[in-house]
């Protein structure tokens, strides 16, 4: 890996679908006529989540750059 380099470590996907019924009150519950006086709507939603990790070297003053860090 290198410095500033980024990477994703994980994730997660959520999808929520929602209908909801919009109708006059006592109309559009009669059987045959009923669906004229009501609205059926569907919407979906996605949401998705990533998990980003961008590392940074943190030298000292007294380490070059390119030198190896001590064990």
């Amino acid at each position: 890996m290198k410095d500033g380099q980024p990477f994703v470590i994980g994730g997660l996907l959520q999808t929520t679908e929602l209908r909801s019924l919009a109708k006059l009150p006592f109309i559009g519950d009669l059987p045959l006529i009923g669906t004229l006086f009501q609205h059926i709507d569907n919407s979906s939603q996605k949401t998705d989540l990533y998990v980003v990790v961008i590392p940074h070297i943190i030298r000292t003053v007294s380490q070059p750059v390119g030198a190896s860090p001590a064990p």
